[in-house]
């Protein structure tokens, strides 16, 4: 059952490295949201918000003097703005959520995070439904071709 060659060896340190790395940039990183803003899980919308508006003021770089100050201050308003927005969206905090419930199921929760940050927000078939349909000419090509006829002089 355990690798007994240095290269086998060497591939599932990296799988299993890799597979606790997929946390690092997700969500909150190695913290936990909840933690970060001080609230529970059962904590309506409103109470997060409160609490980011909070934590929002004591921390923002622009209430703090010196510049060792303002970096500090800079990191732990990122954590937090962070948190607040994962936390305020009914979709993420779900995720989230079932990340916390289900820790083994990596790939999942890495495919999730990334589907609704690079994803559009847009329903494709609304978008769709407005094009032209095919070989159809736009109002704006059709005024193309009639500057072009008329400077050719046709």
């Amino acid at each position: 059952m355990w690798p007994t060659t240095p290269a086998t060896l060497f591939i599932w340190l990296v799988l299993i490295q890799g597979s606790y790395a997929l946390y690092e940039g997700m969500y909150c990183g190695k913290e936990n949201c909840y933690e970060v803003l001080g609230v529970g899980r059962d904590d309506s919308k409103g109470d997060i918000a409160k609490a980011y508006r909070k934590l929002a003021r004591k921390w923002h770089p622009d209430m703090h003097q010196g510049a060792e100050a303002k970096a500090t201050a800079e990191k732990e308003f990122q954590r937090i703005a962070t948190a607040y927005e994962i936390l305020r969206d009914a979709d993420s905090k779900t995720d989230y959520d079932y990340m916390l419930d289900n820790p083994d199921e990596f790939y999942w929760h890495y495919y999730r995070y990334y589907y609704r940050r690079v994803t559009p927000k847009v329903d494709v078939r609304l978008v769709s439904s407005q094009l032209p349909p095919s070989g159809a000419q736009t109002p704006h090509q059709g005024h193309a071709d009639r500057q072009r006829g008329e400077a050719s002089g046709n």
